[in-house]
């Protein structure tokens, strides 16, 4: 019966130890699922920080390529208007000297003509003075050195 007792007791010490494993591992297999959770939920925390610090980022990066742009298009814009400013006040320039002279026409038709020499007539005149010789044909015969022979360069030419 005591051998019983004992053996019953060394069975039941075993039960407890592998109890005790058995327990110690499920507190560990709780923990680590509790960090496993925690780290989740703080990746994605993390993420939302990150997510809204390139958003940021990203944003102030955008706005002043887009302010450079519009800078850019207003320089271009402005120049344009200069331009046509300049054309229609050249043209504005142009009409009113074409109208001034226009008036000054008007104004010298309606004039009085007062009676004067008549004006001459466009006949061309010779000058005073002797007159021109007309072209006289050179003669063949040269006088001076004949011209000088210039020598050819490169192959001489085929004799036939």
């Amino acid at each position: 019966m005591r051998a019983k007792v004992a053996s019953a007791r060394l069975d039941l010490a075993k039960a407890k130890a592998m109890d005790t494993v058995r327990q110690v591992e499920e507190t560990a297999k709780q923990k680590i699922a509790e960090m496993a959770e925690n780290l989740s939920t703080k990746a994605e925390q993390d993420l939302a920080a990150a997510l809204q610090a390139f958003e940021t980022r990203w944003m102030k990066a955008r706005t002043k390529a887009n302010i450079k742009k519009i800078k850019a298009a207003e320089k271009k814009v402005e120049a344009k208007v200069k331009a046509a400013a300049k054309k229609a006040a050249a043209k504005v320039k142009a009409l009113e000297k074409k109208a001034a002279a226009k008036a000054k026409a008007e104004a010298k038709k309606t004039a009085k003509k007062r009676p004067g020499r008549p004006k001459k007539a466009a006949v061309k005149k010779a000058g005073p003075g002797r007159p021109k010789k007309a072209a006289v044909k050179k003669t063949a015969a040269r006088r001076g050195r004949p011209p000088k022979k210039v020598a050819r360069r490169g192959r001489p030419p085929k004799q036939q």
